[in-house]
Order: structure tokens, then C-alpha cells, then sequence
């Protein structure tokens, strides 16, 4: 009977021993198994968030470059604006002083000739420099000197019965040609 009962209790120990190293194998099994399920689960995690994250920049820098186009599209209409703007008072200034030149060899009494500073030839070059003041630094140079050479020309114009004096004539022109030259150069750039 002691055999007997050795090879129960061996054999039940065994059966328990078995059953405790499956379980703890069982346990590891699935321990590794949630492990690797977690660390997929947060590489999966990582990826989305990168791709979030991407997907957002270049939301932004769609955005952002859409804006700048449309600033510079902005700016361009402006600039563009203020170069049709300057040029209508650079043509009317020439064509007052052209007028001016005519009524002074007309002889038209001298009151006439100062009827509205707004039709003096200078008050258009000043505008027209206003214009190059503000809204289009590459003229500003060209605009004043114009703006000078007008004032001159009118004055001269003036005191001297129509018949300015032939180097004043000639800065005029030139300052005319030369902001007709910067106008044109930023005409071809819209």
C-alpha cells in the first residue's frame, strides 16, 4: 500500500506540477503577447501622430503660401496703382507746361497765368512725386528730379515771356525722358 500511495501522490504531483509549469508557460505566453501588442499599439500610435503632425505642417505651409501669393498679388495691383497714378500727373504736368509755354507766347495777361495753383505744371510734379514718395521707391529719384525740373521750367516759363532758356528746356526733357525710361522698367515688371 505504500507503493500505492507513492505512485498516487507522485503521479498527483506530477499532474499538479505539469499543470502549474503550463500555467506559468500560459502566463508568460500571454505576458510577451500583451507586451507585443502594446509595443505595436504605440508604434501605431507614434506612426498616426506623425502623420498628424505632417499633415498639419503642410496644411500650414499651404496656407502660409497661398497668403503670400495673395500678398504679393496685393502689393503688385498697388504698386501697379500707384505707377498709373504717377504717370497720369506726370502727363499732366507736361501737358501744363506745354499749355503754359502757349498762353505765355499768346501774350495772355498775367493773371491768367496764375488763375488755380492746381493748374500750375509744379502742382502736378509734386503730386506725381507724392505718388513716388509712398508707393514706389524705385521712382522717387527720377520723381524728383522731374518735380525740380518742372518747377524751373514754369517759372522760367514765367519770367521770360515763353521763351525758356535752352539748357533749362533741356533738363526738362531730360528729367522727363528719364522718368519716362524708370516708369516704362517698372511697367514691365507687372
Amino acid at each position: 500500500m505504500n507503493d500505492l500511495i507513492y505512485v498516487a501522490l507522485i503521479g498527483a504531483g506530477s499532474g499538479l506540477l505539469g499543470a502549474f509549469i503550463t500555467q506559468r508557460l500560459a502566463n508568460k505566453a500571454e505576458l510577451a503577447r500583451s507586451e507585443n501588442q502594446s509595443r505595436l499599439q504605440a508604434v501605431e500610435w507614434q506612426r498616426r501622430e506623425t502623420s498628424r503632425k505632417a499633415a498639419a505642417e503642410e496644411d500650414r505651409a499651404r496656407e502660409t503660401a497661398a497668403w503670400e501669393r495673395g500678398e504679393a498679388l496685393r502689393k503688385s495691383a498697388a504698386r501697379a496703382a500707384h505707377l498709373r497714378e504717377l504717370w497720369g500727373h506726370v502727363l499732366t504736368a507736361h501737358a501744363q507746361v506745354l499749355a503754359l509755354q502757349n498762353q505765355v507766347l499768346d501774350q495772355a495777361p498775367q493773371r491768367s497765368l496764375f488763375a488755380s495753383v492746381a493748374t500750375w505744371p509744379s502742382a502736378a510734379a509734386a503730386q506725381a512725386y507724392a505718388v513716388a514718395l509712398i508707393g514706389l521707391t524705385d521712382a522717387r529719384v527720377s520723381a524728383k528730379a522731374f518735380y525740380k525740373a518742372t518747377v524751373k521750367a514754369q517759372f522760367a516759363l514765367m519770367a521770360s515771356g515763353g521763351k525758356p532758356d535752352g539748357d533749362l528746356a533741356c533738363e526738362w526733357r531730360q528729367a522727363f525722358r528719364d522718368l519716362e525710361d524708370c516708369v516704362a522698367t517698372l511697367g514691365g515688371e507687372f
